[in-house]
């Protein structure tokens, strides 16, 4: 697999989103715009460290913010209907349209239709996965509930990883399969 190791995509997807997200949501619970920049910066960038080219990572930066806020501003609204039915099931619904809005963001940096439609598949899977994983896991950990700025840190930080993890590992697959010739060096 050479220098672009999908191990390498998806560790770094994982972190940047993981820890994006519960970055963004220590500095949002006092200054609420700062989540989806902060995370979606981060988490863009890291997929554009992964490529090792400095274009990607700006422009990975600028479309993972856009896509976070995006998909937040969906997912929020889908919750507003979905959850006024059923609480229980809202994140099984949000977790992949969140998803595949961030995803589709990053996809447009390479300019190709396809990369868009499968990131935006990757995103969904990974954070329709990653929304009730983090909700089930993120409850066990009582330690942080005391102290309301961490609160809800454990859920957002395991959505992240496993979103993150989804979108990087899809992310190494197009740039391997990508002919030579265009590849990133």
């Amino acid at each position: 697999m050479g220098r672009n190791s999908l191990a390498r995509f998806a560790l770094l997807g994982a972190a940047g989103f993981g820890v994006g997200g519960a970055v963004g949501w220590g500095i949002g619970f006092f200054l609420f715009p700062m989540i989806p920049i902060v995370t979606g910066a981060f988490g863009g960038a890291s997929l554009g460290l992964a490529l090792r080219d400095r274009y990607k990572l700006v422009a990975l930066a600028l479309l993972g913010v856009l896509g976070t806020f995006l998909g937040l501003l969906v997912a929020v609204v889908l919750y507003s209907f979905v959850g006024t039915y059923n609480v229980n099931y809202a994140g099984v619904v949000t977790g992949p349209v969140f998803g595949a809005v961030l995803g589709a963001a990053l996809g447009a940096a390479f300019l190709n239709a396809k990369n868009v439609v499968i990131l935006a598949l990757a995103g969904a899977v990974g954070f329709g996965i990653g929304v009730p994983a983090g909700d089930y896991l993120g409850s066990m950990v009582s330690s942080f509930e005391d102290v309301p700025v961490f609160g809800d840190m454990p859920w957002i930080a395991i959505t992240g990883f496993i979103g993150g993890a989804s979108l990087g590992a899809t992310m190494g697959y197009l740039e391997r399969r990508e002919p030579a010739r265009r590849r990133v060096v």
